[in-house]
């Protein structure tokens, strides 16, 4: 994944870890998996309480951000919104 590219990925979370900042905020650290594979996305507090629950384990959701090669294992992105599908599909008037 090239450094910092804006990447738009769908997939299911895994190994979901709900963190409380010094400060109180809360904010996440997750795989998203795919057929592709798999990157470690993490989601910092203002984005956290913005996806509105999105971020549960095992649901698949979309996940809009800024990406790079990570550790070397799995490619990180830094996202900066968290959407369930169903709400993407309402968005796009996608019939079910």
């Amino acid at each position: 994944m090239p450094e910092k590219e804006n990447v738009i990925i769908i997939g299911r979370v895994a190994e979901l870890k709900e963190i409380t900042t010094m400060n109180g905020a809360r904010m996440a650290v997750f795989f998203l998996q795919n057929q592709a594979g798999k990157a470690e996305v993490v989601v910092f507090p203002e984005t956290y309480e913005a996806s509105g629950g999105a971020i549960q384990e095992g649901r698949n959701v979309f996940v809009h951000g800024k990406g790079n090669r990570g550790d070397g294992t799995h490619p990180l992105i830094i996202a900066s919104k968290v959407a369930t599908i169903e709400l993407l599909e309402k968005l796009l008037s996608i019939p079910s």
